[in-house]
């Protein structure tokens, strides 16, 4: 983070992460999308099975 001229805070740092939710990911805690692979479902179309 940092001070601008006018002390506005700026995140110089901004990036998106996801993290794993199926379990399957090989870069754990974060998604690498094999829930894909394994048809991993979650909320509403999980509850429907």
């Amino acid at each position: 983070m940092s001070l601008t001229t006018d002390f506005t805070p700026r995140a110089s740092w901004a990036r998106r992460v996801t993290l794993c939710r199926c379990g399957a990911s090989k870069n754990k805690p974060f998604c690498d999308g094999e829930h894909a692979a394994i048809g991993f479902q979650a909320g509403p179309a999980a509850a429907a099975k």
